[in-house]
């Protein structure tokens, strides 16, 4: 078997009554078939990368044994991955590192997770030097099963964003007293503003002022009720995190993804039902779908804006700003809890060739200049 092709079994688990499951982790090299399964150690290929794949062996009599990839994103697939971590971690890993990992995800530009040497702080800060992982354990077991259930909860986290927005629409329906298909659609329209380009930032969801009054200034800029209810979604999970282990960052991500999923929602309420595309990839809340992307134009390499056409203007939020934001989402919970305040983020300042860009996003109540609404619902 060629060099590129080996593979290693590095850890296994099962029981000895039929049916059943052996659990088999395997170490292959430079792109080497998740397939190969190998008795023995090989030597390291010069220039290989170690990459590991999850599988299940699955015995039902002594002569038939079924291979099966593990695909972490299965739900039977979870209980297996946490039954691999080390002993006695796993209700630690529920309750500290994965809503850390989900509030450190929350503080990094959308469509970003941590890096392996940061999930590495997390565990052990978590886990201190009973369990310690070293930043050249990266491929290892332990470390690969502990970042594989990190995405999978961070994929689980994406998709609340998603469903909650949902929700808080079909909420604000009913605060508005819209119960005919024509209604909703007219104030999904104007709520929505430009419905053609994603990159447009005046969006009259995102300001709290004109919910009530469609005609009033734009006020309370990502204070908008639909982002309130969606972000709460976020901050009742950082909420449960010990103060002392908080992230000091603002969660700029998190609202950003909340503003997207809000956009997405109100996108396929405009006909009245909600209704996703018929092609499911297209209708995932993914960062294939609302990350920014590029094209090559005859004038060179263009990037289209989805995920950050905000985020110049939410890194250079006011520190009162966030607190009302974080009042606005809180205000939509049953309890009185309050989030804890974040410490200034260090603010980038703008630059004279994008200060016309943010223009449209200055909020009138932490800043002198009103800004009339381009849209105003007939």
């Amino acid at each position: 078997m060629s060099g590129s092709e080996v593979g290693e079994a590095v850890f296994t688990s099962g029981a000895s009554s039929l049916p059943c499951v052996t659990s088999v982790w395997i170490r292959s090299r430079s792109g080497a078939s998740r397939n190969a399964l190998v008795d023995g150690p090989a030597d390291p290929v010069p220039g290989s990368v170690d990459v590991f794949h999850r599988f299940v062996i699955l015995a039902t009599s002594p002569s038939v044994r079924k291979t099966l990839y593990l695909s972490p994103y299965q739900r039977q697939s979870l209980s297996i991955l946490y039954d691999d971590l080390p002993a006695h971690t796993k209700d630690q890993f529920k309750k500290k590192v994965i809503l850390l990992s989900l509030e450190t995800t929350g503080a990094l530009k959308p469509w970003f997770i941590p890096k392996d040497n940061i999930i590495i702080d997390i565990w052990n800060l978590v886990f201190g030097a009973e369990h310690h992982i070293e930043d050249k354990d990266i491929h290892c077991k332990c470390f690969l099963v502990v970042k594989t259930l990190i995405k999978h909860a961070i994929s689980t986290w994406l998709h609340k964003f998603a469903e909650t927005a949902v929700k808080a629409l079909a909420a604000e329906f009913a605060q508005q007293g819209l119960d005919t298909q024509a209604g909703r659609s007219s104030f999904v329209i104007f709520l929505l503003g430009n419905i053609e380009d994603l990159s447009d930032k005046k969006r009259p969801f995102l300001w709290e002022s004109v919910y009530d009054n469609l005609s009033a200034w734009q006020e309370g800029i990502f204070q908008g009720r639909l982002v309130g209810r969606t972000f709460l979604e976020h901050l009742q999970i950082i909420n449960n995190i010990d103060p002392n282990e908080r992230v000091q960052e603002p969660p700029v991500g998190a609202l950003i993804l909340a503003v997207q999923a809000v956009h997405r929602a109100l996108l396929y309420l405009i006909m009245g039902p909600f209704q996703l595309p018929s092609d499911k990839r297209s209708a995932k809340f993914s960062k294939m779908n609302r990350g920014d992307y590029s094209l090559v134009t005859p004038c060179g390499e263009r990037v289209f804006k989805r995920a950050t056409v905000f985020l110049k203007a939410i890194k250079n939020l006011k520190k009162e700003q966030w607190t009302d934001i974080f009042k606005v989402a809180m205000s939509f919970q049953v309890t009185n809890k309050h989030p804890n305040k974040l410490a200034k983020e260090d603010e980038e300042e703008l630059s004279e060739t994008d200060s016309d860009e943010y223009d449209d996003l200055v909020d009138p109540h932490y800043n002198e200049k009103p800004v009339e609404l381009d849209h105003i619902a007939q």
